[in-house]
């Protein structure tokens, strides 16, 4: 009797260290370095447009809570007076109501984040055109715009 007792709790601890594995936070799963692939606002799908102007859009989170937000502008960009920005910060993850708060420029930008089904290296952020047209300094972008990163 005492051995099939100890193997019954030798068996519980096994199963409950075997479930302390459990599923990175979100605030685990977006640490590194998101670039942007797809960009949709009111209007649609505007990729390409964008990518006419803004070659690279990226932001790199780290573990320690600091952050980098990037944009590198094409050439055409630049010849009309656009000039990279990178700047360094600290963000801040509300996993309860899917938010990312990154503290860059002196401002907090707030991003809703929702991660790709089955797919923790694809993540969309969305925020309001108004906040994004300040950002680029236009007045282009219209209703929410969705922005579709990968990690690289």
């Amino acid at each position: 009797m005492k051995i099939l007792s100890r193997m019954i709790v030798f068996a519980f601890l096994a199963m409950v260290a075997v479930g302390c594995d459990s599923e990175p936070t979100d605030s685990e799963k977006l640490v590194g370095a998101w670039t942007l692939t797809k960009i949709t606002d009111g209007r649609g799908d505007i990729t390409t447009a964008f990518k006419q102007s803004v070659t690279t859009l990226r932001v790199t989170m780290n573990a320690d809570l600091s952050d980098k937000f990037e944009v590198l502008y094409s050439a055409a960009a630049k010849a009309a007076g656009a000039t990279d920005v990178s700047n360094v910060g600290t963000y801040v993850v509300v996993e309860a109501s899917k938010q990312v708060q990154l503290k860059n420029m002196g401002t907090t930008l707030t991003l809703n984040y929702l991660f790709s089904e089955g797919n923790n290296n694809e993540v969309t952020f969305s925020l309001p055109a108004a906040v994004v047209n300040v950002i680029f300094n236009s007045t282009a972008y219209q209703g929410t715009v969705t922005i579709t990163a990968t990690k690289s």
